[in-house]
């Protein structure tokens, strides 16, 4: 008995676009695109991921203007961890990453948040948890943890610990002045209102 063909469906011409820009812009910053996952996804050296993420923002020809999400994934055995940064677009269905890997016991990476404001708290809940300096980040202080916990919370290295007391900690803080963010941009005001105090 013969096997059917199965007819297998066409490439999403907008996904073939999105490979072929990656390719034409990130291949000179030593990318290497991997395009048979759900994303696009470029894997970077660490000092292009600065370059590579103006280019997302500059580029007429990428549609990504949502940056939502920076992560860290912890590879214990090649003693790295590696960050992923989450593009998606307005008007498709596409999304696209950039990942770069930094050396567990130097975790240094240039901030983004000069391109892309909203890397401002990404990047700190990723300092919090795995310990990465992003630098040049405008306000790098700690968001989730306090000063005493920063050593990697979510490196598979650490030891577990009992989990802190929120309601506790919280009460410690009350009356306590509490900054939550550092205006990346001169027109943004900590008012959150939008107006210059000029």
């Amino acid at each position: 008995m013969a096997q059917e063909e199965v007819a297998l469906p066409l490439p999403d011409p907008r996904r073939v676009a999105t490979i072929e820009l990656a390719n034409r812009h990130f291949k000179p910053l030593d990318g290497q695109i991997i395009e048979g996952r759900p994303l696009v996804e470029v894997i970077l050296p660490p000092g292009n991921i600065g370059a590579a993420a103006n280019v997302l923002r500059v580029s007429e020809d990428f549609d990504f203007k949502i940056l939502y999400d920076v992560i860290g994934v912890h590879w214990p055995d090649d003693e790295e961890i590696e960050i992923v940064y989450h593009f998606a677009g307005l008007t498709h269905p596409d999304c696209l990453a950039l990942r770069t890997r930094v050396p567990q016991d130097r975790p240094r990476l240039p901030s983004i948040t000069a391109d892309w404001p909203a890397a401002n708290w990404h990047e700190r809940e990723t300092m919090d948890m795995f310990g990465i300096v992003f630098e040049g980040h405008p306000y790098p202080e700690p968001l989730l943890l306090d000063e005493d916990e920063l050593q990697g919370a979510l490196l598979k290295t650490q030891q577990v610990r009992n989990a802190p007391d929120i309601p506790a900690r919280f009460q410690e803080r009350v009356g306590k002045p509490f900054r939550l963010w550092n205006p990346v941009r001169d027109e943004v005001t900590p008012t959150g209102n939008g107006v210059s105090d000029d």
